[in-house]
């Protein structure tokens, strides 16, 4: 792969989100520059990616959430997310249930520091599909 093509790949990575290609062209790019002739900026370059993947441990069957509303890398072109309408005061739900909604979204407005208002964040749910490639 050309330089031109590592340094766009490497860009669309980091604009998707997805580190762990990022970080597997860096590594392309180090590999070249050692079969250059260069192993002071390889090794440079690999130093670097280690130091990254160490600061950012990855453990086994945990990662980070990715938000519905705003997919990231492979998920972008598989999920459609938004916003629907639909209020819970709109909802035909039984009354166990709505109880239970309405508590769930009550410890959720309490636990985060948003400027949103109650009462909107309250109505507001997210939904989302898949879409079929």
């Amino acid at each position: 792969m050309s330089s031109a093509k590592q340094i766009v790949a490497s860009l669309k990575s980091h604009v998707q989100g997805d580190e762990e290609q990022f970080l597997s062209i860096a590594l392309q790019v180090a590999a070249a520059e050692a079969r250059l002739g260069h192993a002071e900026m390889a090794n440079d370059l690999k130093r670097l990616v280690q130091k990254a993947r160490d600061r950012k441990p990855v453990s086994q069957g945990a990662q980070t959430p990715i938000p519905l509303a705003r997919p990231k890398g492979e998920l972008q072109g598989l999920v459609e997310a938004g916003y629907p309408n639909t209020k819970l005061a709109d909802m035909v739900l039984a009354a166990a249930i709505r109880n239970r909604l309405k508590r769930l979204l009550a410890r959720s407005i309490s636990s985060t520091n948003s400027t949103r208002s109650a009462p909107a964040a309250a109505t507001r749910t997210t939904s989302a599909r898949c879409v079929a490639s």
